[in-house]
């Protein structure tokens, strides 16, 4: 699994750290090119290709609800699949009050639905319906996601997820430092969440500027 980097895929138990992520997004660079050519997906109607994968979201998500599988997270690549062939027909209404609700609900979920398929069939509609709310109109949503900060934070987003669990540790370290025999902080969470989220955007803006604009976004020059 390790040398197909697919480490989580197979795994029975829920996997803890980030790298199930990472075993989910090869395996679909993996599986859905296999599925478009096998089927001919391209020849299909667009109609016809959104009901193949709003029936194989409900397929996953019904067997892991019934055999309790770990890898309900992968219905989420299929949101993003419905969300390209909506966003390419025109015919289809664009929504844009619905995208707030939508994230009211998305952020609800994760705060309040216990980890297992309801969450994350709560989490695919809610996340299909704002993306389509962002990138299909230019409404209130759209406008609210264009704002600078929020762009900022979206381009170093990567970098963000790749070092923000270690921020959080190094940070957490210290406050049990300074306060001595308390190393459960649920009740001050809210209390915690502006300064700890400051925590992580230092270290995540200095990966991003050192790290990946440089090497994976800047424009690369030829030689002539």
């Amino acid at each position: 699994q390790n040398l197909l980097l697919l480490p989580g895929m197979f795994a029975i138990e829920p996997v803890i750290t980030v790298a199930w992520s990472l075993s989910y997004e090869v395996f679909y660079y993996l599986a859905v090119p296999t599925l478009i050519g096998s089927l001919r997906l391209r020849t299909w109607s667009r109609s016809n290709r959104l009901m193949l994968f709003l029936v194989m979201a409900i397929a996953a998500a019904a067997y892991c609800a019934a055999t309790g599988a770990t890898q309900i997270r992968l219905v989420m690549f299929i949101a993003g699949i419905l969300l390209y062939e909506l966003l390419e027909d025109e015919k289809y209404p664009r929504v844009d009050g619905l995208g707030l609700a939508a994230l009211v609900l998305g952020l609800l979920s994760i705060e309040f639905l216990v980890q297992g398929p309801l969450r994350f069939v709560v989490l695919f509609v809610s996340f299909l319906v704002l993306c389509y709310a962002a990138f299909g109109c230019n409404g209130l949503v759209c406008r609210m996601f264009c704002w600078t900060p929020l762009r900022w934070l979206g381009n170093m987003s990567y970098s963000y997820y790749l070092i923000h669990g270690l921020a959080l540790k190094i940070a957490f370290d210290l406050l049990s430092r300074l306060v001595p025999g308390r190393s459960d902080w649920i009740m001050e969470y809210w209390l915690l969440l502006p300064p700890m989220f400051m925590a992580t955007l230092l270290p995540a803006t200095l990966l991003f500027a050192t790290i990946e604009k440089p090497f994976s976004l800047a424009t690369s020059t030829v030689r002539r």
